[in-house]
């Protein structure tokens, strides 16, 4: 009789203790959403990576979480240092241990972790079944067992993350060391997306004060922004399919959030790629049909204006000298901001011309006119409006990255004309152009 109840015991036993990893394994993933959400967002790196080691350490359930950082050191060798740190209450924290800053890894019986994260693999268990050169160290800071993962950055090994649990040991499942590679995965791309963003912010300030151009920069700028990006959206993809809808209804909310950042990331990097290509990758100017370029703008518009129950008109237009497509280009911006900041009644469009002549320059120009009922902009805002990410709205109101007005000022300018707006706030505005006669 004893014998029969002790099978089923153990049986509820490790049920128990199986529900308990994927309870953890689970805490962590939705962890790793929250995080991801909050990189994306561009908030303040070190408050970011405070936040996430916490919650990472409470949703692991262990009381020390961490994060080193190699860099190379003399003879080849791999020097490692603590950069940041979490503890629980009651937890004797190590950030400013000497020992633990810049310290060669391998000269510190510390080889076998240079080898085996080093190749992307992760190093967890009891600190009592460890070598003794490593447990000597580990033990010093109250460790018991202990999780560690690397993390690569640009397919490079950047550092590792770890997991302490001090107060007991503890047994790390396949379902956790899984949810643990994701955290390094992630982390790994907020760190080369937080280096590219540090680094643009520094050349466009460096621009900015020597009135350079920000043209090939943009370009070459967007393209480093787009592998962090891509990684980041891969990982948050994997979670959603592994896990979307079994981690409570707070983890979908925060992969939603980080998804929708990421792929609007996305959208700025590419109107980024495109306002650095108008000069770089735009055909010669040459005597092109207004009315032919606005039919391929309108063709290109058609869902948004019967979404919108738009109307769009226009007079004869003329023949100018100008890049065909970027002059389409340019009427499908303003044509399809008017629809976009409209107001409650359908949006009402019309275009027109008329001759002008450039004084300074001496030659015949043509004038357009691309009047709506929109919104309308305020006077303060009629010249900002034009500049590169500049946006009167929230993103909830009206969506966009704040390029395309950007873009339309560039391509006039490139073709040597002017843009401005008129406008009254409630009743409407009348975006004018100029580019020169055929």
């Amino acid at each position: 009789m004893v014998t029969g109840v002790i099978g089923p015991a153990r049986e509820l036993s490790d049920g128990a203790q199986e529900n308990a990893e994927l309870r953890r394994r689970d805490a962590i993933l939705e962890a790793v959403g929250f995080i991801a959400e909050r990189f994306l967002r561009d908030e303040d790196w070190e408050e970011s990576i405070q936040d996430a080691l916490a919650r990472l350490g409470r949703a692991a359930g262990v009381n020390r979480v961490y994060i080193f950082e190699n860099r190379p050191g003399p003879d080849a060798a791999i020097l490692t240092g603590q950069r940041y740190e979490w503890v629980a209450p009651g937890i004797v924290p190590q950030i400013d241990n000497p020992d633990l800053q810049d310290f060669p890894l391998r000269a510190a019986g510390f080889g076998r972790w240079e080898e085996v994260l080093g190749r992307g693999d992760l190093i967890y268990g009891h600190i009592r079944d460890f070598p003794p050169s490593e447990r000597e160290v580990l033990m010093a800071q109250d460790i018991k067992s202990i999780a560690v993962v690397p993390i690569f950055v640009e397919q490079k090994w950047w550092g590792f993350i770890g997991f302490d649990a001090c107060s007991a040991e503890r047994e790390w499942s396949a379902a956790e060391t899984d949810a643990l590679r994701i955290v390094a995965g992630i982390l790994g791309a907020a760190i080369q997306h937080q280096r590219v963003q540090a680094a643009l912010r520094e050349a466009l300030a460096e621009l900015q004060r020597s009135n350079a151009d920000l043209e090939q920069f943009a370009h070459v700028a967007s393209h480093d922004l787009q592998e962090p990006l891509r990684m980041v959206i891969g990982f948050l993809d994997l979670l959603a399919e592994r896990y979307g809808g079994q981690l409570g209804p707070d983890a979908d909310e925060f992969i939603g959030f980080a998804v929708d950042g990421a792929r609007r990331m996305q959208n700025l990097i590419n109107a980024l790629l495109e306002y650095s290509r108008i000069r770089t990758r735009g055909q010669a100017p040459r005597p092109t049909d207004a009315n032919v370029a606005l039919q391929d703008a309108l063709w290109n518009l058609q869902v948004a204006i019967a979404e919108a129950g738009a109307t769009v008109t226009h007079d004869p237009l003329p023949t100018v000298l100008a890049d065909p497509t970027q002059l389409m280009q340019l009427f499908q911006n303003l044509i399809g901001n008017a629809i976009k900041f409209r107001r409650a009644e359908p949006p009402v469009v019309h275009i027109s011309a008329q001759q002008t002549t450039d004084i300074a320059a001496g030659k015949a120009m043509w004038e357009f006119l691309v009047r709506d009922n929109g919104i309308g902009i305020a006077a303060e805002d009629a010249d900002r409006i034009f500049n590169l990410f500049e946006r009167l709205h929230t993103q909830r109101q009206y969506p966009g990255v704040g390029i395309g007005l950007a873009v339309c000022k560039k391509i006039v300018e490139r073709h040597g004309g002017r843009i401005w707006v008129e406008s009254t706030p409630g009743q409407g505005s009348t975006f004018h152009f100029t580019l020169p006669a055929a």
